[in-house]
């Protein structure tokens, strides 16, 4: 079955990427995986109790975006199957990894640029131009910008 991968930060554009991310499995019949990106150090056991503490709530904070995006998305198209994680690395490092097995990467937009701030931020940039699949960039306002791969 094909996938459709959605980045989820817990940004306010978040949740108009994993909605329109959800309609889009939907119509080309695929499978949805939300990721989470968060620093890799966060999977390595920490030695210092201190950086423990700090790593777990880092953990938990993640998992919780992992689940309210994961909500959305059941919400949103029932039918599709939904599944979600945390990965380690820089955002748009391993959404490009993602995008080698993906029929298309969705990631909300921090642009502010321009008067309706259609601008994608350094991850929906670095995405458009260097993702191996489909990319659409959805800003909170779910004018979606898009880069068929090639």
């Amino acid at each position: 079955m094909s996938e459709i991968v959605v980045g989820a930060d817990g940004s306010e554009c978040g949740p108009a990427a994993v909605g329109w991310a959800a309609a889009e499995a939907v119509r080309r019949s695929a499978s949805l995986r939300v990721v989470h990106v968060v620093v890799p150090w966060l999977f390595d056991v920490p030695s210092n109790p201190r950086i423990a503490a700090i790593g777990g709530w880092m953990y938990d904070g993640g998992e919780e975006i992992v689940e309210r995006a994961l909500g959305r998305a059941r919400t949103a198209a029932p039918e599709v199957e939904v599944s979600g994680g945390q990965a380690g690395g820089e955002p748009a490092d391993v959404l490009i990894r993602e995008s080698g097995r993906a029929v298309m990467v969705v990631v909300g937009s921090h642009g502010a640029g321009g008067p309706a701030g259609l601008l994608p931020g350094s991850v929906g940039h670095a995405m458009l131009h260097r993702a191996r699949c489909p990319v659409a960039v959805v800003p909170h306002r779910r004018r979606v910008l898009s880069r068929e791969a090639g």
